[in-house]
């Protein structure tokens, strides 16, 4: 079983992918960057740390790219495929939600959500919502935009085994075949092996219906409309609920 990484922007359902790697019994080791686990003033040394992960027998790393600065997520992703070890990337498509979903969790100061536990998804629709300029929604896609085009130069001519997801092919409510196809293609990509027609399979594949559900990822679209300028949002950047 190949190693990997899944190198993520926050909020495109990087943590529901890596529990759906753990319910397969793989160590994912989670956000090992996160500034509140260092403190903004000492950062740790990422390849020492990147090379005692591994080294203790993790076979994958969920690292958020908001966590570091682009010069160390080059030296973090440059390690990482220098090491033989996959890199996932996993962005979001359309790239004004992924800023509007940034600011609603810094608002509610809440970055993971499990929508099937209703007591606390209801909790989290009640919250208030404040105004989200759209300059700053302009600012936030930029500096991701910059982010992700350095990192994807990184990646070798064939992006085979070094592949670019994207949250609405995985959570957008696509049909259930074609997501487990998808699926199965990346387990088959990540050197992770399913025997066929087997009691394993049928396991995975109802692991695929939990953890890729759009019911446990998508806000409603309740909770926009009460963003107080969401209206000037809808007609700024073209979304459509």
């Amino acid at each position: 079983m190949g190693r990997f990484a899944i190198i993520a922007n926050a909020r495109t359902g990087s943590s529901a992918l890596a529990a759906f790697f753990r319910d397969l019994g793989l160590h994912v080791h989670p956000e090992p960057f996160r500034p509140s686990k260092w403190g903004e003033s000492n950062p740790p040394d990422y390849i020492v740390e990147l090379s005692n992960i591994y080294s203790r027998g993790a076979h994958a790393i969920k690292h958020l790219t908001n966590h570091c600065s682009i010069e160390d997520n080059i030296e973090i992703v440059t390690w990482l495929m220098r090491n033989g070890i996959n890199v996932v990337h996993l962005h979001r498509k359309n790239k004004a939600m992924n800023a509007i979903s940034f600011m609603l969790a810094m608002q509610h100061e809440q970055w993971e959500l499990d929508r099937k536990d209703v007591v606390q998804a209801t909790a989290y629709d009640e919250m208030p919502v404040g105004h989200i300029p759209v300059d700053w929604i302009r600012e936030h896609i930029a500096k991701q935009d910059e982010m992700n085009d350095v990192l994807v130069k990184l990646l070798p001519p064939s992006h085979l085994e070094c592949p670019i997801l994207h949250y609405e092919d995985f959570f957008g409510g696509v049909p259930f075949g074609i997501l487990e196809q998808r699926v199965l293609n990346l387990l088959i990509i990540l050197d992770i092996y399913i025997p066929p027609d087997s009691s394993i399979e049928y396991l995975v594949r109802e692991m695929i219906r939990e953890h890729f559900s759009p019911d446990g990822k998508q806000n409603p679209p309740s909770i926009y409309y009460r963003i107080p300028n969401w209206l000037e949002i809808q007609q700024e950047f073209g979304i459509d609920l």
